[in-house]
């Protein structure tokens, strides 16, 4: 499988849960828009984040604008739901917080 090569000048990074914010992210024409499901989100919203990222994702029209998800910590019991939301959605790209290592990002690609 060939990888996409794109160049990522601009990333806004949306609070999902936002709808006000997330709806029209596409009209400032950045390369990529990025859905937080971290320190965006409290912790007792995460699921309800992830539902409306879903929706979002799917009913959206972002008009070529890249899609990513950064999802919470590796560490965390959250990562799956969040990479399972974003893949479910559709989102062209996850991103990690707080990672050093290229064992960190194995790591994540095993998760699901």
């Amino acid at each position: 499988m060939a990888v996409k090569q794109r160049i990522r000048r601009s990333m806004i990074f949306l609070n999902t849960q936002r709808a006000a914010l997330v709806k029209d992210a596409f009209v400032y024409h950045p390369d990529c828009v990025i859905f937080d499901l971290e320190d965006a989100v409290a912790e007792n919203e995460k699921d309800s984040a992830r539902i409306q990222l879903y929706q979002t994702l799917k009913q959206l029209d972002y008009q070529g604008v890249e899609r990513w998800v950064r999802v919470n910590a590796l560490d965390s019991d959250l990562i799956n739901e969040d990479i399972r939301a974003a893949v479910a959605g559709g989102a062209e790209g996850i991103r990690l917080p707080k990672t050093e290592t290229a064992a960190e990002v194995k790591a994540a690609a095993q998760k699901n």
